[in-house]
């Protein structure tokens, strides 16, 4: 029988074992397998109660699942083994679904060819077993996830529809764009928003992380703005980053907030405003600067938008996720450039804006781009910039003064700005466009 060399029993017991390890791996295979993809029943029975405990929030863990099945001595004894498993090996999660989903398309494509084979046996009409091949074989491609989500076909007459209402309404209000305003009133113009995936690119000390708070920060005071911000941090502790964010939202500096002390009453009821602000609107979370690989990265922002309504995901920054074995041998450039497409298949699928941080080599920064600008100066970045809807260049020019340049943007032309960086307050501001 082939069924008997589609499957793979360890491959799925290290599935699941993993899946009980937290509740992101659990995010993570959740969000490609199904419960039939698993050979086993008892594999399916102990898939399906780890996706019920995710899908409504429960902690993820041995005693939990296991309490979910008393009685059941088969499935108990079976958990057990599971939780004790030791892989001889680290799984890689990419591959282990990517494999696990290869056996259970092959399975349904053989069990279409045994259902043809009957029906010819039968002597149905070839029309008849045709419709049927037709039939099944699209949904084997739709679980394989080969064909794309229909939810998001629109046809002429739903999308010239659309639009004509929009023109009917009348003219849109001045702050009012397709996407959250990052605040920067110039800025947003161009933009019309935040984009759907957006990169900043620039050389340590260029301001790459301040742009992105300013932008959470400005985003959160907006009344239009509901859900969270999730801001995924590799690079400081929470602790740093959650006092830039109030010397953002403040005006008070970094280092007044840092040594606990105010030199003046307005400073104390600006800090407080501020403070009070986040107590209330509750709605940027922020996160520590642990090493994640791209698989966990994307299962804690599939967890993050489920369970918490997160809105906008922010990677700061991108060089600093942990490279999975295979990516150890890649380019520098080509490794950041796949990140962002795997991320950006899961955001846009999520529904979600994404900002990115990304990190420019000093030879790179130096042999152009920071004196003239131009994207693709520095080597990888264009290969980077084509898979985003937003690419915003950060550097000094020869004059000393801080640019943003606005190097590819979707919803209009590319542009230059004169920005004022304040280190003290963590603020960039932008002071005029450049011709």
């Amino acid at each position: 029988m082939l069924d008997s060399v589609l499957n793979d029993r360890e491959l799925e017991r290290t599935i699941l074992s993993v899946m009980l390890s937290s509740k992101a791996e659990t995010a993570y295979f959740a969000d490609r397998l199904h419960k039939t993809d698993m050979y086993f029943n008892h594999h399916q029975t102990i898939f399906a109660g780890l996706v019920d405990l995710f899908k409504y929030s429960h902690e993820v863990d041995y005693m939990t699942l296991r309490s979910k099945f008393t009685g059941d001595t088969r499935i108990l004894t079976l958990l057990e083994e599971i939780n004790g498993l030791v892989p001889t090996q680290a799984v890689n999660n990419e591959q282990a679904h990517k494999l696990l989903k290869e056996f259970s398309s092959k399975r349904a494509i053989l069990a279409l060819c045994r259902t043809a084979l009957e029906n010819i046996e039968k002597n149905t009409d070839s029309e008849e077993v045709i419709q049927l091949l037709q039939r099944e074989s699209t949904d084997i491609l739709r679980s394989s996830s080969f064909l794309l989500n229909q939810s998001g076909i629109a046809h002429s007459e739903d999308w010239v529809k659309e639009i004509q209402e929009e023109i009917d309404s009348g003219e849109r209000e001045a702050d009012e764009y397709d996407g959250a305003p990052t605040g920067m009133k110039l800025l947003d113009e161009k933009m019309k928003g935040l984009q759907d995936i957006n990169v900043i690119s620039a050389p340590t000390g260029h301001g790459k992380s301040m742009l992105a708070l300013n932008w959470v920060v400005n985003i959160s005071y907006q009344p239009r703005f509901y859900g969270k911000i999730l801001y995924l941090n590799y690079e400081m502790n929470q602790k740093q980053l959650a006092r830039r964010v109030l010397a953002i939202a403040s005006g008070v500096t970094y280092n007044e907030i840092y040594n606990r002390r105010f030199i003046s009453r307005d400073n104390v009821e600006k800090y407080n405003k501020a403070r009070e602000h986040f107590l209330e609107r509750k709605n940027i979370i922020l996160t520590n600067n642990e090493p994640k690989t791209l698989s966990v990265t994307m299962a804690l922002i599939q967890e993050h938008v489920t369970c918490n309504d997160v809105r906008i995901v922010v990677i700061d920054h991108l060089g600093e996720i942990a490279s999975e074995r295979e990516e150890h041998n890649m380019d520098h450039w080509m490794k950041l450039s796949k990140y962002v497409k795997e991320l950006k298949n899961v955001t846009t699928r999520l529904g979600v804006n994404l900002i990115v941080v990304a990190q420019q080599n000093r030879e790179g920064y130096n042999n152009g781009l920071g004196q003239a600008g131009g994207l693709g100066r520095v080597a990888g970045t264009l290969e980077l910039s084509r898979v985003c809807d937003c690419f915003i260049n950060l550097y000094t020019n020869r004059n000393e003064e801080r640019i943003m340049s606005l190097e590819k943007n979707r919803n209009g032309e590319a542009c230059k700005f004169l920005i004022n960086f304040d280190g003290s307050t963590q603020t960039i501001t932008v002071k005029e466009e450049l011709q």
